[in-house]
């Protein structure tokens, strides 16, 4: 430890933690509260309803933590991992508590009852990641590159023109639909040639960066409009990366809704390309499985 430099006993947060939910009555709606002076020994609570409320919110110095409470369901995760103390098939009525402070301590618990079920707390998701930027705190950086975001933007636009198409798009036609031919193009170059595809659509994932596109949030435009009001500025690279990813489905569910609206031939193409892109694929995220509503 430096001199001069005091941690909050984390027993301490947790009896802060537990007395804010004590304050959440049974089927209340998810809530957040700024803890007022000091976090181990607040002199207040300022509660606020909805968590999406923290979304570009700063707190205001006398704000030394922030703690969060909501109910859901717990059950148990399928696929390999600890054991879970849930039974196969079993859904329990819980509640999520986590708390961070100014200084970057944080605690967290799921509760069914009087039994806790996680007494750990997330390491990124979407309330820490809302806490931690209205407390001035950097979140977590991406877990990956922007390829995942580039291959949905392309899909969810194959899947909208294909809708409104009277036949099924061919393959030059879903690949003019990428954004990286689409910028091409707007520029007046030629597309790539066939089988050059991949070569282009990696060098674009490898321009829009998360840094650029933070960059591009600010600005007027296309990225801007993404956004709920107050969030360009405010987010970082990870809090970004996480919003846009989760904001849209996987790639591979919007690659079985391209499938009915594009030729055999293109379905057959587009599926290797992103197979080649390392796209399709899916990962539990923090808590998953103990939703916050």
């Amino acid at each position: 430890m430096r001199a001069g430099v005091t941690c909050t006993p984390i027993e301490d947060l947790t009896v802060v933690a537990q007395g804010a939910e004590s304050l959440h009555f049974e089927g209340a709606p998810p809530a957040w509260a700024e803890i007022l002076g000091a976090a181990h020994q607040p002199d207040g609570l300022r509660w606020h309803p909805d968590l999406e409320t923290l979304l570009g919110y700063v707190a205001p110095p006398e704000c030394s933590a922030i703690v969060t409470v909501g109910e859901g369901w717990a059950f148990p995760l399928d696929g390999p991992g600890e054991p879970s103390i849930l039974a196969p098939g079993e859904r329990r009525r819980c509640k999520t508590v986590f708390l961070l402070t100014r200084t970057g301590e944080a605690i967290g618990y799921v509760r069914a009852g009087s039994q806790v079920l996680v007494n750990e707390p997330p390491t990124a998701g979407r309330i820490p990641d809302f806490a931690r930027r209205a407390l001035g705190l950097p979140a977590p950086p991406p877990e990956e590159n922007t390829d995942r975001f580039v291959a949905r933007m392309w899909l969810c636009d194959v899947v909208a023109a294909g809708r409104r198409a009277t036949a099924p798009l061919d393959w030059p036609a879903v690949v003019a639909l990428h954004p990286v031919i689409k910028a091409m193009t707007l520029v007046g170059l030629e597309p790539p040639p066939p089988g050059q595809e991949l070569h282009f659509m990696r060098i674009g994932s490898e321009a829009w960066t998360w840094t650029r596109l933070v960059e591009q949030a600010g600005e007027a435009g296309w990225l801007a409009d993404l956004l709920p009001p107050g969030a360009a500025g405010w987010m970082d690279e990870g809090v970004l990366s996480r919003w846009l990813l989760t904001m849209t489905p996987e790639v591979s569910r919007l690659l079985d809704d391209a499938r009915p609206v594009i030729t055999k031939a293109a379905a057959r193409k587009l599926g290797l390309l992103l197979r080649k892109l390392d796209v399709v694929r899916h990962r539990h995220p923090p808590w998953s499985g103990i939703p916050n509503t």
